[in-house]
């Protein structure tokens, strides 16, 4: 892996590991925010960062909170990183995330059928 792509990477993670703290320690009490991964754009001008709620029923009210609080994670990355580009932050669900969950209470469920 040529050394760029090495350190591209590495500013990706440390701006998710950031962008985690900063949520964490700004959302409220009302749902549980969780960063389930950070995809970059090609031209690692933007990145996309997944996330997962609990209640589902916030996960509305979670991307508006977000969507308010960009400008913030935004100086929170500068102040607690040493990145020099901070690309373009998107939040988005993670609906694989969902599915995956959703595929192991399915499984719980028929498991629990069968000992029935």
């Amino acid at each position: 892996m040529p050394k760029s792509t090495h350190k591209h990477k590495r500013a990706m993670t440390i701006i998710a590991q950031a962008a985690s703290a900063f949520i964490s320690r700004e959302s409220t009490n009302q749902s549980l925010i969780t960063l389930t991964r950070a995809t970059p754009s090609k031209d690692g001008r933007s990145l996309t960062l997944f996330i997962g709620v609990l209640p589902e029923n916030h996960e509305r009210a979670a991307l508006s909170f977000l969507a308010r609080h960009k400008h913030d994670l935004f100086e929170h990355i500068k102040k607690t990183t040493s990145i020099d580009f901070i690309p373009r932050i998107e939040f988005v669900i993670d609906a694989g995330e969902k599915n995956r969950q959703r595929i192991d209470e399915l499984v719980a469920e028929d498991t629990r059928k069968s000992k029935d």
